[in-house]
């Protein structure tokens, strides 16, 4: 019977869920913070290793300059897009920052593996490649934690994987470690309309 309840609240959380791109200003505090990362942290992870780390950005400064080298980083792609193609991509590209007016986002990020590559001499069966592969499974795994612990606690989410065009710029403002690579950007926060 008690089986029930958590199914039945897993399922009204799953249910209410949509992807959420403009958000009211209201912060969010940081005991609503700290109790997404405690349900982040029990995300399973692929090959026994985890190799992910969530980043917390809620300075809105931040979240600006990051939209900003998005954006640019969608103008340089656009430029080099076919012309049957061009309005598709920009279409689709705006997406790739639509966290802008959230006052959270929480960025999965990991560092590659490469551990299995040294192992074989030659790999037919794609060993090498279902290790690496595993890193960014185990990325889908925790930000759909996040996104289900946030969405819990009465905030709205959505998952932005185009960010991702923009890796390398994105770990260099933040100040990460350069082994490092953007899996995601989660934002968090109030829906500015219902949904």
């Amino acid at each position: 019977m008690s089986e029930n309840i958590l199914y039945n609240a897993l399922k009204t959380v799953s249910q209410k869920r949509k992807s959420v791109r403009k958000f009211k200003s209201s912060k969010i505090p940081p005991e609503a913070i700290e109790k997404i990362m405690e349900i982040a942290k029990t995300s399973p992870y692929a090959g026994g290793k985890k190799d992910w780390e969530i980043i917390v950005v809620d300075n809105s400064d931040t979240i600006h300059k990051l939209k900003d080298i998005i954006k640019k980083k969608v103008e340089i792609s656009y430029a080099g897009t076919k012309p049957e193609f061009k309005q598709m991509f920009e279409d689709y590209a705006r997406y790739f920052y639509s966290f802008e007016t959230a006052p959270l986002i929480l960025i999965p990020v990991y560092k590659n593996r490469s551990g299995l590559a040294y192992a074989f001499l030659s790999d037919p069966h794609d060993v090498v490649k279902l290790d690496s592969d595993g890193i960014i499974k185990s990325i889908a795994c925790v930000s759909m934690m996040i996104i289900l612990a946030a969405e819990s606690l009465g905030y709205n989410t959505c998952f932005v994987h185009g960010a991702c065009i923009a890796s390398d710029e994105i770990i260099s403002e933040l100040n990460i470690k350069k082994n490092k690579k953007v899996g995601a950007i989660i934002p968090v926060g109030y829906a500015q309309e219902d949904v």
